[in-house]
């Protein structure tokens, strides 16, 4: 089995990989964001995301997106989960993604000079990817 590319302690503030989101997509949007913050502590905020108001939960550096889903026909239709992480090189992970059957997806854009970028990972799921923007 090979090693993974990236090995250093998660936990540690310089790793070069983080778990830093996680998006869910929700119904029950105030039920949510209530549990959430009544079980776990996170403190929502409301904020637009391709014309949906979603809230951005934050809690010790991670963010908890959850995102609306408008009925059952949409929640079959379309991914009720996406991983984000922070890492050093956004494109050596696209080209991971694409090495192993995964794919880019959607609109690549720039902003606070980090580079934010998704990818399908080989099953199809959407992962986030955020780096420095010089990487390309």
């Amino acid at each position: 089995m090979p090693e993974p590319a990236h090995t250093a302690d998660p936990a540690a503030d310089d790793a070069p990989c983080r778990l830093v989101s996680v998006a869910l997509r929700c119904f029950r949007m105030e039920a949510m964001v209530a549990f959430y913050q009544d079980a776990f502590g996170f403190a929502f905020e409301a904020v637009a995301v391709g014309g949906m108001d979603a809230q951005f939960g934050r809690l010790n550096g991670f963010t908890l997106k959850l995102v609306p889903l408008s009925d059952a026909r949409e929640r079959d239709e379309v991914p009720s989960h996406q991983l984000g992480f922070r890492v050093d090189d956004p494109e050596a992970v696209l080209a991971l993604a694409e090495k192993y059957g995964g794919s880019a997806f959607g609109p690549e854009r720039v902003q606070d000079g980090l580079r934010h970028l998704a990818v399908r990972d080989p099953d199809g799921n959407p992962v986030e990817v955020v780096g420095p923007a010089g990487t390309t």
